[in-house]
């Protein structure tokens, strides 16, 4: 459409005149949403999968091949990520085949947080990304027996997910990507038994994203508020309101040797991974 005519079509319309901003990728612009722009933040998404995510001032090399490394959607910003396949999808999961909800299930297991599941659950249901980079990996429970219950199997799944981050956030450590304190955020962030969890099993406090949205759509409305002079990336971004979340200081050896139970449970599985799927 010629120039012209579209300057009459938008006066007609009572439009002035609209900037165009370059966008960015769903988790770059979560990552704005989030106000996790400066060097070392971290983020971690728990949706339907997750991504653990670094973000840095220059371009910084990886060994890890399953850790994406990608430009921001800031000038002169690159962010590490790693990535989930299965994460509240496996909990949705299993709370339909137990047929218990996800508010019921988080509810009673805010109540029973005071030690591991007897159940190991591997929650590879549609592969893993980061860090084996495994398509044909699938779900594994182990530790079954007749006392099992539903909520047994969901609380097994947390875990289970709660697991796979920490694997994530250990090949990002590799990396020398490190946050005394990921934001938690996404559907997930809100129980707060997850978060305690989180902090338990990576070892270290998080903060959680409380009553305050954050997410990519966010992220892409102050991205056009940067591009349109609104303001700078440090008045535009800030981070949500959170709170500190602490390890469960008297679980942490118990779920520290889980952790290290549910890692050997892969590579004992692993040779299952690669039979011929139809």
């Amino acid at each position: 459409m010629p120039a012209v005519c579209a300057e009459a079509i938008a006066s007609d319309l009572g439009l002035g005149s609209i900037p165009i901003i370059c966008g960015g990728g769903d988790a770059a612009t979560g990552s704005l949403g989030a106000g996790c722009v400066d060097a070392k933040a971290s983020m971690i998404s728990l949706g339907t999968g997750a991504i653990y995510l670094s973000m840095h001032d220059s371009y910084a090399p990886v060994m890890i091949d399953t850790i994406h490394n990608f430009a921001h959607c800031l000038s002169d910003k690159w962010y590490h990520m790693a990535a989930l396949l299965t994460c509240g999808s496996a909990i949705a999961w299993a709370c339909s085949i137990t047929g218990i909800t996800t508010q019921m299930a988080m509810a009673e297991l805010e109540t029973r947080q005071h030690e591991p599941s007897n159940v190991v659950f591997l929650p590879y249901l549609d592969g893993v990304r980061t860090p084996h980079g495994n398509s044909q990996a699938r779900g594994v429970f182990l530790g079954l027996d007749r006392a099992v219950s539903g909520i047994d199997l969901i609380q097994a799944v947390v875990e289970g997910v709660t697991f796979a981050l920490a694997d994530a956030g250990q090949a990002l450590s590799s990396e020398g990507d490190t946050d005394a304190s990921p934001l938690l955020l996404g559907g997930g962030a809100k129980s707060l038994y997850w978060a305690k969890l989180i902090a338990t099993v990576l070892g270290r406090p998080v903060r959680r994203a409380v009553d305050a949205e954050a997410g990519s759509a966010l992220g892409a409305a102050r991205l056009a508020m940067i591009g349109s002079g609104v303001g700078s990336v440090q008045e535009v971004c800030y981070s949500p309101h959170s709170e500190a979340i602490d390890p469960i200081s008297n679980l942490s050896e118990q779920y520290r040797q889980r952790l290290q139970e549910f890692r050997s449970m892969y590579f004992a599985s692993e040779t299952f991974s690669r039979f011929p799927r139809s």
